[in-house]
């Protein structure tokens, strides 16, 4: 039996880049929810405004009635930014319900081929049944320059991107997991923001407290076509 693939993304202070995630996985999913903060927080307890033209674009794309809005508090102060993160995580799979695919997509990521993703999760589910957890390397982008992009060359990390059993322990890392890699990368847009959009990231993702963000963001600042070449460890 083929599982339904649920596609849960996360709604805060990137939302305009859902309009790049979405498109290439709207097609193939057979659910998809996007969970908000209802009180206007960031992981990191500061305030955010979406405005209501995302909202209207998000109405009229949905030609096929498959979106739906989550709204909850997904801010706890007290908790740190990882573990609000994870969190929200387990409350967007408990929302979605029992069953299927999990497939969490955080705003930045996008994929080239989501039809072939949910083909490779299809197999999974006739040949691989003990596999309950799918993990994908990014091709991450690093900086976006006024020639192209500086990109993370053989080093831009991996992430879980799907599972069965949606009990996470940590960001989108589940308990017990018995995972695979599937071959072909997802874009992560990651760094490769404007200055003011990468600030904004910096001081509000899972990772804000684990090394010094104003002065990686300094650091980000300084690299170009003309000395890339000579930086190594970006991520």
């Amino acid at each position: 039996m083929l599982r339904e693939i649920k596609v849960g993304m996360l709604v805060s202070y990137d939302y305009e880049n859902i309009k790049n995630s979405l498109p290439p996985v709207y097609d193939y999913a057979d659910r998809i929810v996007l969970a908000v903060d209802k009180d206007g927080k960031t992981w990191s307890g500061n305030d955010i405004t979406i405005d209501a033209s995302f909202w209207q674009w998000i109405k009229e794309f949905d030609t096929q009635h498959k979106i739906e809005i989550y709204r909850d508090t997904f801010y706890v102060e007290g908790l740190s930014s990882v573990q609000n993160d994870t969190r929200e995580r387990n409350m967007l799979g408990k929302y979605m319900g029992e069953g299927g695919w999990h497939v969490q997509i955080d705003a930045d990521e996008y994929f080239v081929d989501f039809k072939d993703f949910v083909d490779f999760l299809h197999y999974l589910d006739v040949h691989k049944k003990h596999i309950n957890c799918v993990y994908q390397e990014w091709l991450l982008l690093y900086k976006r320059l006024s020639n192209g992009y500086l990109f993370v060359k053989g080093g831009g990390g991996s992430t879980a991107i799907a599972t069965k059993t949606p009990n996470y322990v940590c960001c989108r890392i589940v308990e017990n997991e018995k995972k695979i890699v599937y071959p072909q990368r997802v874009i992560h847009e990651s760094f490769a923001r404007t200055e003011e959009a990468l600030y904004t990231k910096l001081k509000n993702w899972s990772h804000n407290t684990d090394f010094d963000t104003e002065g990686y963001f300094h650091y980000w600042k300084m690299i170009d076509e003309r000395n890339y070449m000579f930086i190594s460890n970006l991520h």
